[in-house]
This record gives C-alpha cells, structure tokens and sequence, in this order.
C-alpha cells in the first residue's frame, strides 16, 4: 500500500488537570473491586502508583476513530473508538470500547495481555519501522509496556520486546460508563519521548484492540489494518501530528 493511502491523525493540543482516580475507577465496576493487587515486581504494588497521578482532559471537541478488522477492514463485531490529545506534559489516550463479554485474568505487570481481551497502542517514533513503543492495557488495568525491536522479516522470531523496560510516570484508567461498555485511558510522559513534545512532530503510530467472545474467534481490530491477523507490521502504521 502506498503510504499516503494510510490514515493521518491530528492530535490536538488540550490543557490537562491531575486527578487521583483510586476511588472513582472502583465504583460500579466488579472487576476493579474484585481485583488483587498486582505485584509490579519491583516494589510499587503497594498503592498502585499507575493509577495515582492520571491527568483528566476535556473530551469534547476531540476527534475520534474507528478500529476495523486489522485483517479486512471491515466492520467489526464491537465498535471501538479512539481519542487522543497531547500537551508539554505528555500523550492521554482514550480508547471507547463496546464490550459485553470479559476474558481478562491476568494480575501481574508484562504478562501476555494479548493472549485476553485488550487495547494495544505502537509508537514508533523515528518512523523506521525497526524500534517502537507497545503499551497495552486489559481490563482490569494491568499494564504490557515494551520497547520493540523488529528487524523487518514480518515473522514472529524477529520481535524482540524489551519487558525490562517500564514506561516511568506511565497512567491509566479503566471504567465502565455504561452496561456493555468500557473506556480506557492511557497516560505517557513526555519524557518518555526522544524529542520534547511540540506543534507539528509526527509519530507512525497503530491503535489495537483483541476482543473475545463466547464460541468465536478473538476479533483483532486495528486503525490501520495490517492486512493480516498480525499487529507488528509498521508499513501500515498511520501518523499522528500534534496539532493545535
């Protein structure tokens, strides 16, 4: 495919304020009161510090986009959306998810989340297809966050994700707004980034969600479709801007 036929995303500029979500993340969701704490294994299970310090932003007025069969492009079973906004502070995402079933078991930081339900974002900011950024997020808020090294082969041995890395200051939030829905919210510094956050830098970036359901196949959706049931394909990454 040629690049200029893949999707472009403007990420506008929006003021953040800082919340401490701890409560407001458990009321009405079951799996956040059923949930264990998670051993980070590196001492910070105590409180919960990914879901301390997460910035609040004004969604309204923020484009969004759909997710699509990753395979297809089709329409998918689930409709997933996705929001993003940016300032000097760092990257908030959002992803919208219709979901009416859960498979989310996981506990521990940099399990295989994507063996379950959950929403996957790939950063990559040099543009070479060959380093980038995967954060994912389940259900119940435990985080996969790697830095990836793919050497181009478009086969499975050549991913090597370097788990030994943990995004610092990384949020999140997970909620369940409405029965049959949930929303996640992902936080990354800007001193996670290479280059200072300003008016105009690019990023080829994909947006992911693996969503399962009784009796079927997981539904692999993606902005930019890949062409194949495969996230790690970066020629088919999109581009977000940071805007205005």
């Amino acid at each position: 495919m040629n690049p200029v036929s893949l999707p472009q995303y403007e990420c506008p500029y929006r003021q953040f304020k800082t919340q401490h979500d701890g409560v407001e993340r458990a009321n009405g969701d079951p799996l956040r009161v059923r949930m264990p704490k998670a051993d980070w294994g590196d001492g910070r299970a105590n409180g919960d510090p990914l879901r301390v310090r997460m910035p609040k932003a004004d969604w309204s007025g923020v484009p969004s986009v759909r997710l699509r069969d990753t395979v297809t492009g089709g329409t998918v079973r689930e409709m997933t959306s996705v929001q993003a906004c940016w300032n000097e502070q760092g990257l908030l995402v959002r992803f919208a998810c219709e979901d009416s079933y859960i498979l989310s078991d996981f506990t521990r930081r940099d399990e295989p989340l994507y063996e379950q339900d959950v929403v996957e974002l790939f950063i990559d900011e040099e543009g070479d297809g060959r380093q980038y950024m995967e954060l994912e997020v389940s259900p119940r808020g435990i985080v996969f966050d790697a830095r990836i090294s793919n050497d181009g082969s478009g086969k499975p041995q050549g991913i090597q994700a370097d788990t030994g890395w943990d995004a610092d200051g990384l949020a999140v939030k997970v909620e369940t707004p409405a029965a049959g829905n949930r929303a996640y919210e992902l936080f990354l510094p800007a001193a996670e980034f290479r280059s200072p956050l300003r008016k105009g830098l690019k990023w080829r970036v994909n947006a992911y969600r693996i969503d399962h359901a009784p009796g079927r196949d997981p539904e692999l959706q993606a902005w930019s479709p890949t062409g194949k049931p495969w996230f790690h394909v970066p020629e088919r990454f999109g581009q977000f801007v940071l805007g205005e």
